[in-house]
């Protein structure tokens, strides 16, 4: 197979700086149900497009879902799945396929990977950066490697979009902090929760029954911000990176139409993780597609705005 930077510059007649503008595009996520070696792979959603495409131009994004049940699926519940997934998600077309193990999503996703061109970039949100970190295509791969399947992303090019648009600098994201009381101690998450209004800080027989109530309440940073000045305790402070914290940022100061995303379920990881457990294809598929659409619009902004013909491009 032809070195993917020797096909790239016959295409294009470019060396390595190569202006992603001009390329073909798919942006994937993965969602599983947890964080470990062991975990599986309940859904993969991608969009492929180019970023030069025409104003109105039909882009599709592809959904394949494991089924949840321990039988083989009927075709009626796939088709009430899509019916959902065209009714809520209304600025895209969506495709949905379900299959029946991780083994045949796996299998799926890489033979639409395979149907691609090969110049094709491939891109993700904290996917796999140049320090060695990222998620979805380590884990992806390890899941290949539990099922005895060659990774679909080998001879691949990719660029990462958290890479380009926070650490590489394309745009100031990574100076917004922001106070996080993940780490507080028990005692002062109980009187977290009492200043958000909580009786009885005695119900709370765990540290987690205290997180989960103050989730419920839905704090920001400048709740976070006030009860830290009211009772003298030491916040920490952390920069927002997440896909979330950098869509958000980047969103309320664009002056163009930011995608419609009311369709995503306000679940975080951890329950999308619990969800996909659970089986509800889908919470996690919106989920899923809610990310993808944040990803492709992240990297779309960082080609049209930040360093066009710098941005790492990998072989994976």
């Amino acid at each position: 197979m032809e070195d993917t930077y020797q096909t790239l510059k016959k295409i294009y007649g470019m060396s390595k700086n190569i202006d992603l503008q001009k390329v073909n595009y798919t942006v994937f996520d993965i969602e599983t149900t947890g964080l470990t070696y062991q975990d599986e792979i309940t859904v993969v959603a991608y969009i492929t497009s180019s970023f030069n495409h025409d104003e109105g131009e039909n882009t599709v994004i592809k959904v394949i879902g494991q089924n949840p049940r321990t039988t083989d699926f009927e075709t009626e519940q796939e088709n009430l799945i899509q019916n959902k997934f065209t009714e809520d998600v209304t600025e895209f077309e969506v495709e949905f396929t379900m299959v029946n193990s991780e083994k045949d999503l796996i299998e799926e996703f890489t033979n639409n990977l395979d149907k691609l061109p090969y110049d094709t970039v491939l891109s993700a949100y904290n996917g796999a950066m140049y320090n060695g970190r990222g998620f979805d295509v380590s884990h992806f791969r390890t899941r290949c490697l539990a099922n005895n399947i060659e990774p679909p992303f080998s001879g691949r090019a990719y660029v990462d979009a958290k890479e380009a648009a926070v650490d590489n600098g394309a745009f100031n994201l990574n100076q917004i902090m922001v106070p996080s009381v993940s780490s507080l101690s028990r005692s002062d998450w109980d009187e977290f929760a009492r200043y958000l209004g909580h009786d009885d800080s005695s119900e709370f027989s765990r540290k987690g029954d205290v997180h989960s109530w103050v989730d419920e309440k839905e704090p920001d940073a400048d709740d976070i911000r006030e009860f830290s000045e009211l009772h003298d305790v030491d916040v920490p402070i952390k920069t927002d990176g997440s896909l979330n914290g950098v869509f958000d940022q980047m969103a309320e100061i664009d002056l163009e139409e930011v995608p419609n995303l009311s369709f995503a379920p306000e679940i975080d990881g951890e329950e999308v993780a619990k969800k996909g457990q659970e089986g509800d294809l889908e919470s996690v598929g919106l989920h899923c597609i809610s990310d993808v659409i944040k990803t492709q619009y992240v990297l779309e902004k960082v080609l049209k705005y930040g360093c066009k013909h710098n941005l790492r491009l990998s072989i994976q």
